[in-house]
Formats: C-alpha cells, structure tokens, sequence
C-alpha cells in the first residue's frame, strides 16, 4: 500500500497528527438528522489538515492484543436504526481492554467486531452502513493519544480516519456520513492545553481546527449536532466531590463561533444546569429539545435549547445514578444506558414507557406454565417480573415490581404469587397490579407453595431463626402446629399439602403431609445420606402422586407419593434456587453459583434428566435473509454462547 506523510499546514506546538484517509465512500449515503449542504466553506481561523493514507489492515487488526472476553461492560451506545447499533464496552474480566460492538436485534444482544487497543469515549452511527468510534488515553499530563476509527459498507475490519498524539479526545459527533465533530483537549509542552473542535465534512479525508470556549484541562465535556451547521457544546471543569462546573454552549455555523446559553454559575436559578453530577453525554432531538446524561447523576431534559433543565426517567433511573448514554430517531424510538453496571432501555413510545434489553433479564426464579410459556423474577438490579415465550431462551421484562422478590409461583398467565422479605405478594392481572397478605409480625418468609390464590403455604422464620409452617389464606395467614421443623413445604388444596423438614424428635430428614389443614401429618423417611440440616436451599414441588425435592446440588424424584425415591445428578456448578413443573413432565430449573448470572435448565422427562436452555446467538440480516452472524455472538447474559 503507498503511504505518505503529510506536514500540517500551519503546525501546533508539540502534536504530532497522524491522519488516515480510508477507501471509498458510497454515494448518496443515508443521513440522520438533517440535511447537509452540497457546498461548504472553510470555518475562519482554522487550520486545514490533509490526510496521509494510513489504513488498519486486516492483518494489522488481526494481531491487536484481546480476545473474547466472558462479559462486556457497555460504555457508549448510538442506534442508526430501532435495530442496528454499535457500542464501545469493556471487558468484566479484562479491564484495560475495549471492544467495538455491533446490534442487530435492539440491543438484546452484542457481537465484538474488533479489539481497541485505546479507550472508546465516543461511538457514533449516522446510518446503517457506517459507525464511528472515538479512542483516547492518557498515560499521563501531557501524553495523551487519540484516533478516529470508522466502519463502512458492512466491513467488520475497522479503518483509522485520524490519529494524534498529545490530543485528548473527549466526544464525538457525526450527523450525516459525511459531517463529522470531535472535541477535544490538545496539549503544549509547558502551557496549559486548549479545547479544540476538530470537523470533516467529507467523510473524514480531510479535517478543520477551530478553539472552543471550554477551558484547557483534559475534560472537554459532551458535543452533539443536529447537522453540518447547528450542535451544542457543554464544556466542564474539574470534577470533585460528585461535583462539576459545566457551560452550554450553541454554533449555528458548524462551530466557526459559539454563543453560551447556560451555566452552572447561577445555580441558585431554578432549572439551571445541574451542578452535581460528571458530565458523559449530550443529545439534542431539535434545536429545542435535549438531553443530558450525567455520571452519578443521572438524566437531565431540556425544552427550551438548554436554557433550562429537569430531572427525567426517574422510573428507569435511580437518582444519582450513573447516566452514560441516550438518544432518539423519528418516528419515537430512543435508547438510553445507564447504571452501576450499566444496562440498556429502549423505548418506542417518545420515552414515555421504557424496557429493559441488555444484559437480558435471566431470572433468579421461574415458574413454568408449559408450552414454552413461563414467568420470572429478575433481582439484579431494579426488580422487575420477566416472561419467556420459548422455553427460557429469552425474557423480556413484563412490568417493575414494587418490592425484592424472594420466590415466584405462577398458577396461571393471570394469576401470580410471591414472596417478599416481609409478606406475601398476589397479583391477578399478571404481574402489573400487587397485594400483600402479611405474616403474623416478627416471621420472615423464606418459602413459598401455592395450589391457587387464597390456598398457599409459606415457611418462615422468626428472631431466632426457629422455622414455621403457615397456611394463607387471601387476607391472613396461620400457623400450622407440625411435629417438624419445616425448611419447605407446597398446599395442594385448601386443606391439605406436604413439607420437608427435619423430625423434631431424631432430626432426621423426611417429607410430612396432611389432609387436614396440618391436624394430622404423615411422615415418610428420605434416603440415608441426604442432608437437609442448615440448608436454606430446599424446594419441594408435586404434580399429582409425583413428588419433588432439591437441596443444594441433588434432585430427589417420587412418583408413588414419596414411598420411594430416585436421585438426580446436575453438574457439580449449579446451586439450585428454584424448580417448578407445568405438569408431571415438563418443568424448569435456576441455577448459579454466588454472585454468578443463573443458568436455566430443562427436562421433559419428569426431572429424570435435565438439559442446559441454550440463550439464542445473533442472528443477522443479509440481502434479506437471515443468517448465523460470523463472528461469535455474546449471549444476553455475558456467558460464552452454547
């Protein structure tokens, strides 16, 4: 390949520009917000950069450092369309190495394209066909290094479109294929930086220099614009103490002069520019319309071009919160990234109701209603009950729940009962809508078994940790007298139901049922070596004379009513957390290690057997068709693909 180098025309002290110029661009390429002019002018006092042909090859992009990594820990997301995106992220389990991401379904899942040897601080994606990501770090004052690399024509080996040393780079911005913004801090031996907006408007062939009014330390804020002539600029200062100084600026000629809007020097003044709270990003839907997302301080909008701002999204976004991404295409949908572990929400409606898509919302707990049907509860993060249509390969969320789920039984698509750390939870409209039926003070509930609403048994433990047996019903519960001690137990009608626990005169673990609301029990041994003793994970289920009990590692099965049992094996990993069957066949299990994302397992022959849910790969579509995306897909739960 023939290489050039090109000097700077009117060189800055102490930077170095390496600039590439990268292949061919389709004519006509599809634009995103605004039109763009066919002539553009040179912004005044500037300095005209030409490009050297400086290409990543495949073979160079083949020998970058990083592979696969278990997980991904997204950083920054653009959406060219409600399905296609990419995103610049982390690996949970390799830290100092970034990652370019791409979306084909929404965001529900992500495929590594390639390996960034740099910190991605910006991605941008103006339509289908080309994706912008923005590298920069800093070994130290002075020693920063910056690059632009771009993904055209459904390429998946990315291009340098320019490079620099002794640049910080701090956002992003590029409206149409062809416009294209980045801010930034550029360094001078023995003087303090200067903020500086760097454009193209020929798809970055060649690139202007112009000052901007932030001050000259290495946090140049957020920069968005809505075309090749209108964007916003908020400069910050030095963050400390979950605190920031941050200035709104606007150019209405492609940043050849800028006009301050607002700022957090009047505080005082309601709707001001937030004070507390980093600054990440920046997103304007019109000149009126914008957005602010803030490190610990979540999402700011304003109707009025940034004079004013309010707090928004409090239902998806905690307060305080990390806030590191949002944005809208016409036509209503939006995306935005936020948290401690930072998840993606999308909308459709505007923002006006918000779902969770990434990481995928595996539950802790499931309850099976046979023909692929079932519900669950996901409890990282904001609690909220999930559904799968396909057998627990994917979940979508259903509706946030009001309270820390414990347990889940689903007695029907309508019909919903849970337990939270102080009460009983019932829901007869499928999760959207709860009641409490609560414990006789000072019992915390630990297990739950329902044969309909109104009939269910909860085990639960008082101060002392001195487990109980009681019978709800829809308003109250009572204590059931048990010659046991119960660590589990499920109702199968109104008056009658069966546990496990340990006798109260050996301690030996065996299963009691009754037919009388628990006036009388009849005691049946389990086998010799199977250990109940201090286990919280014990769950009992039953379908007609089948009988089930897990603990820990091992299912025990029964189908004469629990005179003899046959022991099931899993994997030595899972901890079981929950088990439940649609019928005497068909069922589902949970399991994860602490501090591990559940896996989900079937069987379909009564829990004989059981076999681990594979979560659906990517898929992608080309010529419009579907196909297996070539590159290994990430599951929605950051575990290796099966």
């Amino acid at each position: 390949m023939h290489r050039r180098v090109v000097r700077v025309l009117a060189p800055i002290a102490g930077i170095a520009l390496m600039l590439g110029g990268c292949g061919l661009r389709p004519a006509g390429a599809a634009q995103h917000r605004g039109s763009v002019p066919t002539h553009r002018r040179s912004a005044l006092n500037t300095t005209v950069v030409r490009l050297a042909a400086l290409t990543v090859t495949r073979a160079v992009q083949a020998s970058l450092p990083g592979s696969q990594p278990a997980g991904m820990d997204l950083t920054d997301l653009a959406m060219a369309t409600s399905e296609v995106g990419w995103a610049g992220a982390t690996g949970l389990f390799a830290a100092e190495t970034t990652y370019g991401l791409e979306t084909v379904d929404g965001g529900r899942q992500f495929t590594q394209v390639f390996t960034a040897p740099q910190r991605i601080v910006g991605v941008a994606a103006p339509s289908p066909e080309h994706a912008y990501f923005l590298e920069s770090d800093c070994i130290s004052t002075g020693q920063c290094t910056a690059r632009l690399q771009a993904l055209q024509g459904g390429s998946t080996s990315p291009e340098t479109l320019w490079q620099a040393q002794g640049v910080a780079a701090g956002a992003l911005s590029f409206p149409t294929a062809q416009d294209g913004f980045i801010s930034a801090v550029v360094s001078q031996e023995g003087k303090p930086g200067k903020a500086e907006l760097f454009a193209t408007h020929d798809g970055g062939k060649t690139w202007a220099i112009s000052q901007l009014p932030c001050p000259g330390v290495p946090y140049a804020g957020a920069l968005d614009f809505l075309d090749a002539e209108q964007g916003f600029l908020l400069c910050a200062g030095q963050p400390g103490a979950g605190r920031q100084s941050k200035s709104l600026y606007v150019t209405a000629d492609g940043g050849q002069n800028w006009s301050l809007v607002a700022s957090t020097g009047t505080s005082g003044a309601s709707g001001a520019l937030p004070t507390g709270g980093y600054v990440h990003s920046l997103f304007f839907q019109s000149p009126q319309v914008g957005y602010l997302a803030l490190v610990r301080g979540g999402f700011y909008r304003t109707g009025d071009g940034g004079k004013t701002w309010a707090p928004v999204f409090l239902q998806v976004v905690q307060s305080g919160e990390d806030a590191d991404a949002l944005g809208f295409l016409p036509g209503g949908f939006g995306w935005l990234l936020a948290g401690g572990v930072p998840g993606l929400s999308v909308t459709q409606d505007g923002g006006r109701t918000w779902q969770s898509v990434y990481p995928a919302p595996v539950p802790q707990f499931v309850s099976d209603l046979g023909g692929g049907r079932a519900f669950g509860f996901r409890i990282a993060g904001t609690s909220a009950l999930v559904e799968s249509q396909d057998g627990g390969a994917r979940w979508s969320v259903v509706a946030p729940l009001p309270f820390t789920p414990i347990a889940l039984q689903a007695l029907s698509s309508q019909d919903l009962v849970a337990l939270s750390s102080a009460a009983i939870e019932e829901s007869q409209n499928g999760g959207k809508r709860w009641r409490q039926v609560a414990l006789p003070r000072g019992w915390t509930p630990t297990r739950l078994g329902s044969a309909s609403l109104g009939a269910g048994w909860v085990v639960a433990q008082n101060a002392d940790q001195l487990p109980a047996i009681f019978s709800c019903g829809t308003r109250a519960c009572r204590r059931m007298q048990a010659p046991f001690f119960p660590l589990a137990g499920t109702a199968t009608g109104n008056r009658s139901g069966f546990a496990v626990g340990l006798d109260a005169q050996d301690g030996s673990p065996a299963l009691f049922e009754t037919t009388d609301g628990g006036l009388h029990w009849t005691e049946r041994l389990l086998p010799n070596g199977f250990n109940l003793g201090g286990n919280n994970y014990v769950g009992v289920g039953a379908q007609g004379d089948v009988r089930w009990l897990f603990s820990g590692f091992v299912i025990l099965r029964s189908a004469d009513g629990g005179r003899t049992w046959q022991e099931t094996k899993l994997p030595p990993y899972p901890w079981i957390d929950s088990l439940s069957f649609a019928n005497a066949q068909q069922g589902l299990l949970t399991a994860a290690n602490p501090g591990s994302v559940p896996s989900i397992w079937r069987t379909e022959d009564g829990g004989e057997t059981f076999q681990l849910v594979p979560f659906l790969k990517t898929q992608k579509l080309i010529d419009g068709r579907l196909r297996c995306a070539d590159r290994t897909a990430l599951p929605a739960t950051g575990l290796p693909g099966h």
